[in-house]
């Protein structure tokens, strides 16, 4: 998996990256696989997003939702 080589290539555990995605298979593998998940909306996967919301750690309709949702989170 992509992220498992880019994990493993940077040298760090994959419980300390953030995968940001907004495609649901892409996201659901991360989970699955250990990383910490944020989900995107996008417009071409909004049929997606109720099951994307459900398997990610966080969730937000724009990027810049994200750094507020990391501070607060003391990341």
């Amino acid at each position: 998996m992509l992220f498992d080589t880019a994990s493993s290539y940077l040298g760090i555990k994959k419980e300390n990256i953030l995968v940001i995605d907004d495609a649901l298979y892409a996201l659901q593998t991360a989970k699955k696989s250990g990383y910490i998940t944020v989900g995107l909306y996008d417009i071409h996967n909004a049929k997606y997003q109720i099951e994307i919301q459900k398997c990610v750690d966080w969730y937000c309709k724009e990027l810049c939702e994200l750094f507020e949702v990391l501070k607060k989170e003391g990341i």
